[in-house]
Parts: C-alpha cells; structure tokens; sequence
C-alpha cells in the first residue's frame, strides 16, 4: 500500500498516514497532507550533499513564501525566516513555481506595466519574465542570479503532487563566490532536480516525463536518498 500510494509515511516520525491515492476526490483533502513534515528529511539530504542553506517554498498571491529551512553550517551563508515573503519573480522557488502557473494568471499578477527592481539584475518586465518561464520549464530549475540581493544565488526546481500541480518548491541558495556557474551547472542543479523529483513521486506524481530536465543519476540519488531515510529511522 506504501509503494502504491495508498498510505505514506512521515520520515520524521516514522508514522503512517492516508496516501494521495485516496485523496483524490478532493482539493482541500489533498491539502491536508503535511508537505513540510514530508520534505524534511529531502532537505536535509540536500544539506548534507552541498553544504548550502535548502528551503521549502511555496506560492501565494504573487509571493514566494518561505516555509521551511535547512542551514549551511557554514560562516557564511544565505538565510530566510520561516514564513517570509518575497516577489516570485525575483526568487529561485518563485521562478520554479511561476513557469508551472497559468500564464493568464501571471499576467493578472504583473499586468503589463515594468515589475519593480531590486538589482541591476532583477527581471525588469513581464515579456522578459514569460521568456524566463519558459526557459525554466525547458531546463527543469530556475536559478536567481543575484536579481533579489547583490551576491546571493539560488537555485531551485518544483515539487508536484499527485494532480500534477507545482504545489513546491525546493532551492539551494548561497553566496555568489561559491555558487558560481559551473557549481550550479556541474553539481547544484541536478541535485535540486533530481531530489524534487523522488520527492514529487513520494507524493503520487508519476508523470515522469513532464519532469525536466535530464537525470543520468537518478536512481544513484534515489538509492542514496533511500538510505538516508533508512538511517534517520533507526
């Protein structure tokens, strides 16, 4: 019943709880389902792969909204307080969860007027964002390159449920001097895709497909993953 989403297990306390498969006659029944108790232990993964900060985003009214953090155990390193907000389309979590909204509803957001500015390299229209979005959905993962804070970057990919739905999202930020673009391109980004999708697929998504991205190293990832569930168990 685990393997077939019927039921599923909270890596943090070991306990079992109604799976997605029997959720599916209703939106708000979905919701109820602790997506940050069930990330955890996926952040804390990522953390101990790359040493940089792993947050747990989510989407609400135009805002990426931070829900949850892993810190880098580093001196120094990004940060983010549980439940603060930021624009979506300056964020690495918001640009992840904005490629897979509506595009009428992005434009509803933004309108068609220029999208406030934080740096020099923050989006600077809503035509410039839908390429971005769509550039997004083609790699997988949305990177924000110091477009909200000068020498801070982020890189991140959703998570989707069982519908399909981009419910998360899951990102990697750090300073610029180690997230340099071959970081990002050779280690950062297949990790955060990679994890997000085992983590997509514990909540029933099996689209494997509409996943992005290439995964060479998914089912190493995945056995690694496996393990360190394993462990956080005993």
């Amino acid at each position: 019943m685990l393997r077939k989403g019927f039921v599923y297990q909270d890596q943090a306390t070991g306990k079992y709880g109604l799976g997605l498969k029997n959720l599916q006659l209703g939106a708000a029944a979905i919701k109820s389902i602790n997506i940050r108790s069930i990330a955890r232990p996926y952040l804390e993964y990522v953390v101990e792969q790359c040493n940089e900060t792993t947050n747990l985003v989510v989407f609400d009214a135009g805002d990426a909204v931070y829900v949850d953090q892993m810190e880098s155990s580093s001196m120094v390193k990004t940060m983010a307080e549980t439940g603060a907000r930021l624009p979506a389309y300056c964020t690495g979590g918001g640009k992840a969860l904005l490629a897979y909204r509506d595009p009428k509803e992005v434009e509803e957001l933004y309108g068609t007027g220029p999208l406030e500015t934080f740096t020099e390299k923050t989006i600077k229209s809503v035509q410039e964002l839908k390429q971005v979005l769509n550039r997004i959905r083609i790699a997988g993962y949305a990177v924000d390159d110091e477009e909200r804070e000068i020498g801070v970057k982020c890189v991140a990919a959703p998570i989707f449920d069982l519908t399909g739905q981009a419910i998360a999202a899951l990102s990697v930020s750090g300073p610029s001097f180690r997230l340099t673009d071959r970081v990002i391109n050779q280690k950062i980004a297949q990790l955060v895709m990679e994890t997000s999708a085992i983590l997509s697929r514990s909540l029933g998504y099996e689209k494997e497909g509409d996943l992005a991205g290439r995964r060479t190293r998914a089912g190493r990832e995945a056995s690694s993953l496996g393990a360190l569930m394993k462990s956080k168990q005993a």
